[in-house]
């Protein structure tokens, strides 16, 4: 999370106007258990460089502003999560994400008057009708990556039988 926090502050020192910044924080929790296998006892951990990823049974990264959540991922290592520790999770990440933003806000307040010269200038855009919306980003993009894997795989086969011909 410490590339998006990093991200922005780049943007901004490159001068790139942003309608505002953008700061991640991930939140891990290590558990026990009782003897109903129920969560008897948990301690949730901030972090942005990922310790929790590795150590923890669940790891939680959300990014956002001070408006809200623009994105999250969560990896659960647990059979599932109670919804009032979920909540509890994305409260004590909301504090984290607002405590970091202020801390660079304190470093860079806002994008640089002058566009960096190592920046580029981009004057294209794209815009979707919102009636096709869903065919552009919807159930499709999930269905293209199968159907890659699947040509791919038979690409392999082929050439694995072309060896064997030639070996033959």
């Amino acid at each position: 999370m410490a590339s998006v926090c990093g991200g922005t502050l780049a943007l901004l020192d490159a001068g790139v106007p942003l309608t505002r910044p953008v700061a991640g924080i991930s939140v891990g929790i290590c558990t026990e258990y009782g003897a109903d296998k129920k969560i008897s006892n948990y301690k949730l951990l901030t972090d942005i460089i990922g310790w929790e990823d590795a150590y923890c049974d669940m790891d939680c990264k959300i990014a956002g502003t001070e408006k809200g959540i623009t994105g999250f991922q969560l990896d659960l290592k647990l059979k599932g999560i109670p919804f009032a520790l979920m909540t509890e999770t994305v409260e004590k990440a909301r504090v984290a994400r607002l405590h970091i933003l202020a801390e660079m806000a304190k470093t860079l307040p806002a994008a640089r008057t002058e566009l960096s010269k190592y920046a580029r200038a981009s004057k294209s855009s794209a815009s979707i009708p919102k009636r096709s919306a869903r065919s552009s980003a919807g159930r499709q993009e999930h269905q293209a990556p199968r159907r890659g894997i699947r040509l791919r795989n038979q690409h392999r086969r082929r050439r694995h039988r072309e060896h064997l011909l030639r070996v033959a």
